[in-house]
């Protein structure tokens, strides 16, 4: 299971910092197996048109129900310098796929998580201009096909090496 996060950009802002401290996949019959206990920091506005990876995970071929994220967090930086720091309205958010994601032997499933920022920050008008979150995120998934290179890589394409 490959797990990765995106997002596009949000107006007044230039940093969204977003503290994933666990994630859960939840199986039919209601079994739960944590697979991310670390947390991880992941600036969203960083993310446009890419994907960053948060866990890759080696699972028994199952049929997931459910995969529940952890948030503790979100540091919003405006443009003008200021920062706002919305409470997380709960602190584990229950994504529910349509229809059972299938981990399949020998097959990688990736499943991209989509922030909406754009949706899920909210300014109160009205009162003290206090900032909501309320997260609005999308979930896709399919057969991956996803490769990291890190580093130096040699291109061997039979004659010689690039």
């Amino acid at each position: 299971l490959t797990i990765a996060i995106t997002d596009a950009t949000i107006d007044d802002y230039e940093e969204a910092l977003l503290e994933v401290s666990s994630i859960t996949i939840i199986v039919a019959g209601g079994q739960e197996t944590e697979v991310l206990d670390t947390p991880q920091t992941i600036d969203l506005l960083k993310l446009r048109n890419v994907s960053e990876l948060l866990l890759r995970e080696r699972l028994l071929a199952r049929s997931i129900s459910k995969i529940r994220l952890g948030v503790d967090s979100i540091v919003l930086s405006k443009l003008d310098g200021t920062t706002d720091t919305p409470p997380v309205p709960t602190q584990k958010i229950d994504l529910n796929p349509q229809g059972p994601l299938e981990v399949r032997a020998g097959e990688d499933l990736l499943v991209t998580l989509d922030v909406d920022l754009k949706n899920s920050i909210k300014v109160h008008k009205s009162g003290n201009g206090r900032v909501l979150f309320r997260p609005v995120i999308n979930m896709n998934s399919g057969v991956s096909g996803l490769v990291r290179i890190y580093g130096l890589y040699t291109v061997d394409n039979g004659d010689a090496s690039v």
